[in-house]
């Protein structure tokens, strides 16, 4: 069964990877983002469930998966794009399977069933549980990085809209709570020359942090940190009317 549920998480990878090519959003390398995850997913899910039947295999496992967990949180980037976020999906997502298949469920009937299920909604979960997290994890981080000061934290205006107003493009508003999940704190897409009638191309950043002495702070997911913008890249991006005043 648990076979099953890794193929099904394959096709949906497979779309996922789809999805990114048919859009402007997160860029090349943000396709390499479903694989890892998917790969990551499906040996813990088969690592869990056919692992040999003694007390040490089992709890070394279980220490894996916390150790990912908690890495996800502490680390700075990793060797992989997204490395945090699939650590962090990855681990929670087969926390349900590690409880199905080590209680007393695992050997009714039903265990079938049960297996299919928890298997299905491994991802969902684990992307949920990574979203809501986000706040949590951005407000930490912009804490750190405004030693103490006054700052605020923004988003893109009119985020995922197909058909977004160019002159929106580069304007951000002043974000709190939900706002800053990691399924809204996300800049969708970059619009092209053609589309704003430039020389270039307007790129947005998934989130900004400007504190009260003017310093401008870009949100990473692939560092998992807020770094800090130059005044040369403020000036080329155009992003010298940001406020957290009139956002």
């Amino acid at each position: 069964m648990i076979v099953i549920v890794v193929f099904i998480e394959l096709i949906a990878a497979a779309l996922a990877v789809w999805g990114i090519a048919n859009s402007s959003a997160g860029g090349r390398i943000f396709y390499l983002a479903p694989w890892q995850l998917w790969a990551t997913c499906a040996i813990l899910q088969l690592a869990i469930h056919y692992r040999p039947p003694r007390p040490g295999p089992r709890n070394a496992i279980a220490s894996l998966v916390g150790l990912m967990l908690l890495g996800s949180l502490i680390l700075e980037g990793g060797p992989l794009p997204y490395f945090n976020q699939v650590l962090f999906i990855a681990s929670v997502a087969v926390l349900p399977q590690l409880w199905l298949e080590w209680s007393s469920l695992a050997s009714t009937g039903g265990r079938a069933l049960w297996l299919l299920f928890v298997g299905l909604m491994a991802l969902p979960v684990g992307y949920t549980a990574w979203s809501l997290a986000n706040i949590a994890i951005v407000q930490f981080k912009a804490e750190r990085v405004a030693r103490g000061e006054q700052y605020c934290l923004l988003v893109p205006k009119d985020n995922f809209q197909y058909f977004k107003d160019p002159a929106s493009v580069g304007n951000y508003r002043i974000a709190s709570g939900w706002q800053l999940s990691g399924s809204v704190m996300f800049a969708d897409r970059n619009l092209s020359v053609d589309s704003l009638g430039g020389d270039c191309c307007q790129w947005e950043f998934h989130g900004l942090l400007l504190t009260h002495s003017n310093k401008l702070f870009n949100w990473s997911y692939q560092s998992q940190r807020f770094d800090m913008l130059s005044d040369e890249s403020r000036r080329k991006l155009d992003l010298g009317g940001v406020s957290c005043k009139n956002a």
